[in-house]
């Protein structure tokens, strides 16, 4: 991948730190600006679009059924969000 085929990712500095306002967005904890830049940066990632639905399906399954979430689906998540942190070009 070359520098021009991230371009996007520049936007928003890089996704390890999107990914980690990604959860003070989910809770509209965010800046407007700080929200706008995010969510462009999720419209043109590809991955960082995948763990905001994961994020979003999660968040939801909590507020319907509290502590009875999938622990499969928890670990998943988790798990991935080490490997975009530890590398964020990681597919």
């Amino acid at each position: 991948m070359t520098a021009d085929d991230r371009d996007w990712a520049d936007d928003y500095r890089d996704c390890a730190e999107a990914l980690r306002d990604l959860q003070f967005h989910l809770d509209a904890e965010l800046s407007p600006d700080e929200a706008a830049r995010l969510v462009a940066h999720i419209e043109a990632c590809p991955p960082c679009a995948v763990e905001e639905d994961d994020f979003r399906r999660l968040k939801e399954a909590i507020r319907r059924h509290g502590s009875a979430v999938d622990q499969t689906v928890v670990a998943r998540l988790r798990a991935r969000c080490d490997d975009l942190l530890a590398d964020p070009t990681a597919d």
